[in-house]
C-alpha cells in the first residue's frame, strides 16, 4: 500500500473541483456565522478565499506511478523520527493517530531509497516507512495518508478482502476505494492540523492534490454548521477518487493478472496422471469452485465498501457512504470510475474497455469449471461402471 509519486497532468484545475471550490468558498457568505468578532470573522474569511482563489489557479497532478526525482532543496525538512512524531502530534488528531500507531504496534522510519512512492505501508512488516528528503507538511500528509492504510489493513482487514477470489469489477473497485479513502483522510487531517495550528502560507511541494481538499474543506470548519459528511464525501472522497487516473495501469493490471492466473489453474486442472486420474481431478475442480465461491456477494461488498470514507478510526462509526443518495451504482461503477475534468467521460471508458472483457472471461472461467466438474463426473461414472462390470466378470469366473 504506498502513496505513489505524482506527475504533471495539466496546469489547470478541473472545472468540476474549480466549480466545487467556488461554490462552496461562496456560499460561506450565504451561511449564518458563528458568534465571533467582526474583525476576527472579515480577517479569516479573507485569508480562506485567498487561499480558495490560490488553490483554484495552481497546478493540478495526478498520481503516476513513477520514480519521482529527489527535491534540489526542501522547505521545514525534518530530520529524525522523533521530530516528525513530535510535529505531527501537535493537535488532538495528530496524537490520536499516533496513540493508534503505537497500540498496534506499527514502526514509522524513514526510508531514501523509495524509487516508486513518497511513503508506504508494509503490511507484512507492521511499518510505514516515509522519505527523509521531503518537507515537513509533506511528510506529516504522506504519514497520515499511510496511517490511514494501517487502519484499513488492521480493522477493515483490507489484505483478507483482497486475498479471495474477487471479480475484475470488485478487485479494480476495491484499489480505488483503498486509495481515494487515504487521500481524502489525509487532506482531512491536514486541514485540521492548518485550521488549529494557524498554518496558511504553507509550501505542499508534491502535494498538490490535497492542496486543494485542503482550502476547500477548511472553509467548511468555518461555516455555522461546520463540516458535515456529505461535504466531506463531495470536497474530499469524491476529488480523491477523480485524481487517482495515474492509477489506472497498476490496478487494471492486477485486476487482468489475478483473472488470467486463475484462468490458467482451471484449464490446468485436468493434468492428473495426464487427465485420467477422475478423482484427483475432481478435487482440483472443488478446491478451485470453493476459490470461485469465496468472492464477496454484491450486498457482502456493498456493506464492505461503506465502512470507507469516513474521518474516524472507530470501525463501527458511521461514514459519509452510509447516506442513502449513494447508491450501489455509485459505489460500484461510478467512484471507481471518476476521472476529474473528464466530461466526455474519455477515463470512464477506458477503464470499462479493459474491464468488460475481464468480466467476460471472469465468467467464462465459472462454467468451464461446471463443464469441466460435469465431463469429470462422467468419467468417473463411467469407470466405475467398467470396474464393477469387471469385478462381476471376475466373480463369476471363480464360481
Amino acid at each position: 500500500m504506498t502513496l505513489d509519486a505524482p506527475q504533471p497532468q495539466s496546469d489547470a484545475t478541473p472545472p468540476d473541483a474549480k466549480a466545487t471550490a467556488m461554490r462552496h468558498v461562496l456560499a460561506q457568505q450565504q451561511k449564518a456565522k458563528k458568534p465571533r468578532g467582526f474583525f476576527s470573522r472579515v480577517s479569516r474569511h479573507a485569508i480562506l478565499l485567498v487561499l480558495a482563489l490560490t488553490a483554484l489557479n495552481g497546478p493540478v497532478r495526478s498520481d503516476q506511478p513513477a520514480p519521482p526525482p529527489a527535491p534540489a532543496a526542501t522547505v521545514q525538512q525534518v530530520q529524525t523520527i522523533a521530530e516528525l512524531e513530535s510535529d505531527f502530534g501537535r493537535t488532538p488528531l495528530g496524537r490520536q493517530l499516533l496513540d493508534y500507531v503505537h497500540a498496534k504496534g506499527i514502526t514509522i522510519m524513514y526510508e531514501a531509497n523509495q524509487p516508486t512512492s513518497y511513503a508506504a505501508f508494509q503490511p507484512d512488516l507492521n511499518r510505514i516507512i516515509v522519505r527523509p528528503d521531503l518537507s515537513r507538511e509533506e511528510q506529516a500528509i504522506y504519514l497520515a495518508h499511510e496511517i490511514r492504510h494501517s487502519w484499513q489493513q488492521h480493522e477493515l482487514h483490507y489484505g483478507s478482502m483482497e486475498a479471495r477470489q474477487l471479480s475484475p469489477e470488485q478487485r479494480f473497485t476495491l484499489r480505488r476505494f483503498l486509495e481515494a479513502d487515504a487521500r481524502a483522510f489525509s487532506a482531512y487531517f491536514t486541514a485540521d492540523r492548518h485550521e488549529r495550528l494557524g498554518l496558511s502560507d504553507v509550501q505542499f511541494g508534491t502535494a498538490q492534490a490535497e492542496r486543494q481538499m485542503v482550502t476547500m474543506l477548511r472553509a467548511e470548519f468555518n461555516s455555522a454548521n461546520g463540516l458535515t459528511p456529505a461535504e466531506y464525501r463531495v470536497l474530499g472522497l469524491e476529488n480523491s477518487f477523480g485524481f487517482l487516473s495515474g492509477y489506472n495501469t497498476r490496478h487494471l493490471s492486477m485486476a487482468t493478472e489475478r483473472t488470467e492466473s486463475f484462468g490458467r489453474r482451471v484449464e490446468a486442472a485436468d493434468d492428473a496422471n495426464g487427465g485420467r486420474d477422475y478423482l484427483r481431478i475432481r478435487e482440483n475442480l472443488l478446491r478451485l469452485t470453493r476459490e470461485r465461491n469465496n468472492a464477496p456477494s454484491a450486498h457482502e461488498f456493498e456493506v464492505y465498501l461503506r465502512h470507507f470514507g469516513g474521518t474516524s478510526f472507530n470501525v463501527k462509526a458511521p461514514t459519509s457512504l452510509h447516506d442513502p443518495a449513494v447508491t450501489l451504482q455509485t459505489l460500484t461503477y461510478t467512484y471507481p470510475r471518476r476521472v476529474n475534468n473528464d466530461p466526455a467521460g474519455i477515463g470512464a471508458k477506458a477503464i470499462n474497455d479493459t474491464l468488460t472483457p475481464l468480466t467476460a472471461q471472469y465468467n467464462a472461467q465459472s462454467r468451464r469449471i461446471n463443464e469441466m466438474r460435469a465431463q469429470n463426473d462422467a468419467n468417473i461414472a463411467q469407470q466405475r461402471y467398467h470396474q464393477n462390470r469387471a469385478m462381476r466378470q471376475l466373480a463369476q469366473r471363480n464360481f
